[in-house]
């Protein structure tokens, strides 16, 4: 063979390998593709310098290996012996964990350590390259336990000067993603035309040449034409009547030449008679904002059309037939005259409304929603304003949700609400009106909406009972404790029976703070808790406090803990808040870090900041864990097995709050905790 004829057979062998490399890096995802190509574009440049008609270098397989070396995927080469000659590392590494030893270059591709079969299917590839065949092919391999992956293997021998075939080269690309994307889209696509073939509605696309790009599966019912059959193809190819193509082909074209929605109304001989549709149109748009397409939504009209041609041609003669089917419809309708005058309405309209027909027919619709019957609907104002904007503008009112709200003669119910102009026969130029009736649909949502509301009115009514018996339980109470403690004061008992007597006492006020704690709760759930506006020092409140929990710690004989007041000494003026429910926060705050701190000490006091007191418990007891945390200010949170209701953390942040402030805790276990709360300086 001729060296012309052996080079023009190289040429045609090159570029079917760019063909292959053009459609790999098609499948390759946008991230890797660039240095992809740049990789390639090396590879290729050698390659051709490779088959030159001139002696080659003495190192070809290591300029080799320096540009696949981070080419993305495997790559390598093998002499006719399959001898390995040249790879990258990725590939290297991926068959020498297979095998379980480092190949390196002279080793056979084909370890022993491999099955049969797999050694087996690669030397069929690699003969068909040694045989000068460049070609590209899809393996399914299985790497892990999880999942196989998919890699896309291009095949291309490697000539010398007279263009014998020293060996081959074989590049690898995982395509695993591409194939799972491209499933998932399908899946994706699979369920929108689910939902499109579903819908009542006619859904078709057309491309700018006004061919079909989709049309819904329902088209069938409508024309006697299946989907598949609109593909591909205008109006004109499928053989649509002349007059219907004609108008078609005008309208689509105003949409796509000025980008606004527009509609159309046709009719359509099918195998079952003449049906009549109403389509909306509406431009899609590309990134540049150029139509690239037009939706279309085509409802069918076909009945309404047939109720319109019945009351036309049986005014007269056939009325009573006439007036007893529409009658009989769920729908309200009414039709109008070319001046707006109700000429006929069925019994349905007259359910809706709770009139009777001479209470209607005869009268100027216009007239009739801004006076007669505007005050049937809740929202007569934009009901009015967007039926007269149909009128005068003589177009199509569609999907109007208006509410009728209980009369007398009438139920509440929902209606959706259709008008469109008559464009034949004896009421030309009126409209013929519909009302659907909704009811059904939205009264579910209000009763669900009505169900939430009723249990949180009951939840806050519930509050309010607890809150207003607040005097009754307390009185009796307060009675108890004060007469327990008169009674102590007489010392009239034996050592062991004022024991007693001081247990009873302790429990009462224990109970007094639980009780106390209730209401509180309650009072703030119907927000009936007042605050006041008063004068006080803060200092003296601290003061109260120390001298108050001091005489409690000794008391309780709790010898290991050292309670600490730290006055601030640069602040001795009256402030205005409430000051019982700022004494009760400080109450909850001490009375919780005593409670939990069986040794060490306790500090409080207040700083002055940018306006604001800062007011703070700090303890060294067993703090709270990160998973407490969260729960810490909710209602009845207990932590560490201590007594209480827990709910004095969830009453302080709210008292907090009210006074215009708020808290905040930091805590580290088997270290201590630190509550503060911040409320706004406002000076006496």
């Amino acid at each position: 063979m001729k060296k012309g004829t052996k080079l023009i057979d190289l040429q045609k062998q090159l570029s079917e390998l760019e063909k292959d490399i053009e459609q790999t890096l098609a499948n390759t995802n946008p991230t890797k593709k660039k240095n992809d190509q740049l990789l390639w574009a090396k590879l290729k440049t050698y390659k051709k310098l490779l088959f030159e008609n001139k002696p080659q270098p003495k190192n070809t397989f290591e300029n080799l290996d320096k540009n696949v070396e981070n080419l993305t995927g495997w790559f390598w080469a093998i002499d006719n012996k399959y001898k390995l000659i040249s790879a990258n590392t990725a590939f290297i590494n991926s068959l020498s964990q297979k095998v379980g030893k480092v190949l390196k270059k002279g080793d056979s591709i084909f370890p022993k350590d491999l099955e049969n079969s797999v050694n087996d299917q690669w030397k069929k590839l690699y003969d068909r390259a040694f045989k000068g065949e460049t070609f590209q092919i899809e393996i399914k391999s299985r790497f892990s336990k999880q999942k196989s992956e998919i890699y896309n293997y291009n095949f291309s021998p490697l000539r010398n000067e007279n263009f014998e075939i020293l060996g081959i080269s074989i590049w690898g690309v995982d395509v695993t993603k591409h194939y799972e994307l491209e499933q998932k889209l399908k899946d994706s696509e699979s369920k929108l035309l689910a939902v499109l073939n579903n819908t009542p509605d006619i859904i078709a696309r057309f491309d700018l040449d006004l061919k079909h790009l989709y049309v819904s599966n329902n088209i069938e019912t409508a024309t006697g034409i299946p989907a598949k059959n609109f593909l591909g193809k205008t109006n004109e190819e499928l053989g649509m009547p002349e007059e219907n193509v004609k108008s078609w082909n005008q309208i689509l074209t105003e949409v796509i030449n000025s980008g606004l929605k527009k509609s159309i109304e046709f009719n359509f001989e099918s195998p079952t008679g003449k049906r009549y549709f109403h389509s909306i149109l509406n431009p899609e748009f590309d990134k540049k904002n150029s139509v690239k397409s037009v939706l279309v939504y085509t409802r069918n009209i076909t009945e309404i059309r047939k109720v319109e041609k019945s009351l036309i041609k049986s005014e007269e003669k056939h009325r009573s037939i006439t007036n007893d089917i529409l009658d009989s419809s769920k729908t309200g309708i009414v039709i109008l005259d070319k001046n707006f005058k109700v000429v006929w309405i069925n019994k349905a309209i007259e359910k809706f409304y709770g009139l009777k027909k001479k209470q209607i027919i005869g009268h100027d619709k216009r007239k009739l929603i801004s006076q007669k019957i505007k005050h049937l609907f809740e929202n007569s104002k934009e009901y009015e304003e967007k039926l007269l904007n149909a009128y005068q503008k003589n177009s199509y009112y569609e999907y109007y949700e208006c509410k009728i709200v209980k009369g007398s003669n009438r139920k509440e119910r929902w209606l959706e609400h259709w008008s469109q102009p008559i464009e034949s026969g004896l009421y030309k130029g009126g409209r013929v009106e519909q009302y659907f009736d909704i009811s059904e649909r939205v009264n579910m949502k209000h009763e669900l909406e009505e169900a939430k509301m009723v249990a949180e009115e009951a939840n806050i009514l519930k509050s309010a009972f607890l809150a207003n018996t607040s005097h009754e339980i307390r009185t009796p109470l307060n009675s108890l404790l004060g007469f327990t403690e008169l009674l102590n004061e007489l010392n009239i008992y034996n050592e062991e029976a004022s024991k007693y007597l001081n247990i009873i006492e302790n429990s009462g006020n224990q109970l007094l703070g639980i009780v106390n704690d209730i209401i509180d709760i309650s009072k703030i759930d119907a927000n009936q808790l007042r605050i006041n506006n008063d004068s006080l020092n803060p200092n003296r409140i601290m003061e109260d406090l120390y001298d108050t929990y001091n005489s409690y710690i000794r008391q309780k004989e709790k010898k290991s803990i050292q309670l600490k007041y730290i006055k601030n000494e640069s602040f001795n003026q009256n402030i205005r808040t409430d000051a019982l429910r700022l004494k009760q926060i400080m109450d909850n705050l001490l009375s919780n870090a005593l409670k939990f701190t069986d040794s060490g000490t306790v500090e409080f006091g207040f700083e002055t900041k940018q306006n604001q007191l800062h007011f703070f418990v700090k303890d060294t007891g067993p703090g709270i864990s990160k998973k407490h945390m969260k729960n810490l200010f909710t209602r009845f949170a207990r932590f560490h097995g201590k007594e209480g209701t827990g709910l004095g953390l969830c009453i302080s942040k709210n008292l907090t709050e009210m006074l215009g402030g708020h808290m905040q805790v930091q805590s580290k276990e088997n270290v201590g905790s630190e509550f503060r709360f911040y409320i706004p300086l406002v000076l006496a």
